[in-house]
């Protein structure tokens, strides 16, 4: 027993009756008008979203310039607090106005089972 498949003369007929039927309702004016319409809603829509694409691209690109400088100003500042922050001795404190407190205050942990700050005199 073999399957050869064969179409019938009546289905090819109704393949082809479909297929007119599909030109047909292609053929119509108003579809026509909405095809276009999708077409050129898409071709616009893809234009935008390459712009925004291409802005967002641009200015990613000048906020990681902007971040460069920014990084390499904050070590210069870094550089010059840390320089001007050791050369601040006990002698320059009193000079400044520096007092030594009479009472000091230290804060420790506690050697509880949970570790909280307390304050001793």
């Amino acid at each position: 027993m073999s399957l050869i498949t064969h179409t019938s003369s009546y289905d090819r007929s109704y393949r082809r009756g479909k297929l007119a039927r599909s030109i047909a309702f292609l053929e119509r004016p108003f579809l026509h008008r909405i095809l276009w319409a999708i077409c050129v809603a898409l071709i616009f829509s893809y234009i935008y979203f390459i712009t925004g694409a291409i802005r967002n691209g641009v200015a990613l690109s000048g906020a990681e310039f902007r971040m460069a400088s920014l990084n390499n100003e904050t070590t210069k500042l870094e550089y010059t607090y840390l320089s001007l922050a050791n050369n601040v001795d006990l002698r320059e404190a009193y000079i400044r106005g520096f007092v030594d407190s009479l009472r000091p205050l230290y804060v420790y942990v506690t050697s509880g089972v949970t570790p909280a700050l307390s304050l001793s005199r």
